[in-house]
């Protein structure tokens, strides 16, 4: 079973039902075990919530699937990564970055929306087909 990071660009689209195929898409991961949260994703999602009983139903959804957490070297990883891309005249959000350090460092493959991903050497993008 691949796991793939799915970012907070397609959870969103998975919560509000915008795009059907979109949502069959995720919903195909998350039955398949394939689906992973981290940390920055989980905390965007939840900053999202307008009520404590939303924040408690979406924690109880986000706590059911697996969970990779950081480490140092995650944010070393995102440090280089921005580095790296500053100097290429380029820049990513600070909290992609630090998503797209934790793919890198685990060799997984991320599901999103946002283009800016695609500026991140090495990265894989899970496609949504």
């Amino acid at each position: 079973m691949a796991q793939v990071i799915v970012d907070t660009s397609a959870w969103v689209d998975f919560f509000r039902s915008r795009n059907t195929e979109d949502r069959t898409i995720v919903r195909r991961l998350i039955r398949s075990g394939e689906a992973v949260v981290v940390g920055v994703v989980y905390a965007e999602l939840l900053r999202g919530v307008r009520t404590e009983s939303e924040a408690r139903n979406l924690e109880a959804d986000l706590d059911g699937l697996p969970f990779l957490d950081s480490d140092r070297e995650s944010w070393r990883r995102t440090r280089r990564l921005m580095a790296e891309l500053q100097i290429q005249g380029s820049s990513i959000p600070f909290q992609d970055a630090a998503i797209a350090a934790i793919a890198l460092q685990n060799n997984l493959p991320v599901l999103t929306r946002d283009q800016h991903f695609s500026r991140v050497n090495g990265i894989r993008l899970q496609p949504f087909d």
